[in-house]
């Protein structure tokens, strides 16, 4: 027995639109991620003199430590999302390891502080010295000072 009311094969089921239109969607939807992803602004920074240059001068200032969990760092992560607007400055750059950046994503926090906190707590990081008083960054150099001169 024949169904009475067949959905046409042009059209995909519970839809209005042809597949026609809805190829055309995709086809417009892919042209505009290329126009994204060939804007420099957007595509090749990470790989430009400038930011190669900024990279190495955030991990010689931080002298290569993670300043979120200690760990050795290998990389420079906005503290404010360069995605959400963040500037490529020295005071919103901090060396973190892998780890913490990744981890990290470009989610906002209201400090550097917070952001750490967060880290610590997510990552279930142990041993972190506490900036009760003086900086972060001086507590993990005397850390790796005296790890240094005990082995």
């Amino acid at each position: 027995m024949r169904r009475k009311h067949k959905t046409p094969s042009r059209y995909y089921a519970g839809s209005l639109r042809s597949k026609y239109a809805i190829r055309e969607e995709r086809k417009q939807a892919k042209a505009e991620r290329a126009k994204y992803d060939n804007d420099p602004a957007n595509h090749n920074f990470y790989h430009s003199d400038f930011w190669k240059s900024l990279h190495k001068q955030v991990i010689e200032r931080d002298q290569g430590i993670c300043q979120y969990c200690g760990a050795t760092g290998t990389q420079a992560d906005h503290i404010y999302p360069r995605s959400k607007g963040g500037k490529d400055a020295m005071e919103n750059l901090v060396c973190a390891c892998k780890g913490c950046n990744k981890r990290a994503g470009a989610r906002i926090f209201t400090s550097f502080e917070s952001k750490r906190r967060w880290l610590v707590k997510v990552r279930h990081v142990e041993g972190v010295i506490e900036p009760a008083s003086g900086t972060l960054r001086d507590k993990l150099r005397a850390r790796r000072l005296a790890e240094a001169t005990a082995s």
